[in-house]
């Protein structure tokens, strides 16, 4: 395995997160449709929900500027997957696009429902983490007990959301958060990697691996690197 791949897909995440470098995302989005081969009335569709998610505000943190740029990246390893399984799945795509609708206090189950149907709506409201409740004894088990009810490419969601959060944890000071991050993907997230995406297990084991090598990265300090670094 490349190291240097993954240093690579590392700074394009948090550039995407920090920088803004969102055209980029939405450029590789759409070539990835292209390849997947959805029609004009679907690529219609997958843009009305690009442009919804983009338009809609996710908070007052820094480091939630820039965020819809995970929802568009998670799009993008959604369609990976299916260029490799030779599938098109729409409401695989627009599920992703969309999948932190509850949580951003977006849309509601009902709401999803109405305007993107049941399956889309039940996936999404299965993988939204109850932050109130999320560091309670046994909430992550049982947490993920519900994530493993749900069929292959539910889970594959819930996958592709954390791997691609994977990158960014060395953004985070504390020390316990980043470890107990990668602790709980190794234990819930590889199993799905492995089983429904095995192209990706030996890349997907490395980035856990050099995730867990690195130090705490200033986000400030980064910004200011590629300000100087920039022609």
């Amino acid at each position: 395995m490349d190291i240097n791949l993954i240093k690579q897909h590392r700074v394009e995440k948090i550039e995407s997160l920090l920088l803004g470098t969102i055209d980029k995302d939405i450029q590789k989005l759409q070539g990835l449709c292209e390849q997947v081969g959805f029609n004009d009335d679907e690529r219609s569709r997958i843009q009305e929900v690009l442009e919804y998610a983009q338009a809609k505000n996710y908070g007052d943190h820094p480091l939630l500027k820039y965020y819809v740029s995970h929802p568009i990246r998670v799009g993008s390893l959604v369609l990976e997957w299916q260029l490799n399984n030779n599938v098109k799945d729409l409401d695989f795509l627009i599920a992703a696009l969309i999948h932190n609708a509850i949580e951003k206090k977006l849309m509601s189950t009902t709401e999803l429902e109405q305007d993107y149907g049941p399956w889309i709506a039940h996936v999404i409201q299965t993988i939204t983490v109850d932050r109130e409740k999320q560091r309670e004894d046994g909430f992550t088990q049982e947490y993920y007990q519900r994530v493993y009810t749900l069929e292959k490419r539910g889970r594959l969601l819930k996958a592709f959301d954390k791997f691609d959060n994977i990158y960014a944890i060395c953004l985070n000071p504390d020390q316990k958060t980043r470890e107990d991050y990668l602790a709980e993907i190794e234990q819930y997230i590889s199993p799905i990697i492995n089983e429904y995406s095995d192209h990706l297990s030996e890349y997907f084991k490395e980035l856990i691996a050099s995730t867990r090598k690195m130090d705490y990265l200033d986000k400030n300090h980064f910004i200011t690197d590629c300000q100087q670094s920039s022609p």
